[in-house]
């Protein structure tokens, strides 16, 4: 793969080796696909289904629309 590089990322990459942040070129690359992914991994569950749906309906508990409201109204009053 080739890639070509804007002047003002070239000054970036050359100053994050001057500061010892990377030690060449490439490093930034790897260093960015691990970022990337790191975040975009979904965090482990530790509840079972079971446990996150309960956890959610106690959650909801007290929580009601308005009196002669339907969940339908409620959806087109926030398109409104």
């Amino acid at each position: 793969m080739f890639m070509t590089l804007r002047p003002d990322q070239t000054a970036k990459i050359q100053a994050a080796i001057q500061a010892g942040w990377i030690g060449h070129e490439s490093d930034l690359l790897d260093l960015g696909l691990s970022v990337l992914f790191a975040q975009s991994a979904p965090a482990p569950s530790a509840q079972t289904p079971r446990q996150a749906a309960d956890r959610i309906r106690s959650l909801r508990k007290g929580k009601n629309l308005p009196q002669g409201m339907s969940l339908h109204d409620l959806i087109h009053e926030g398109r409104a």
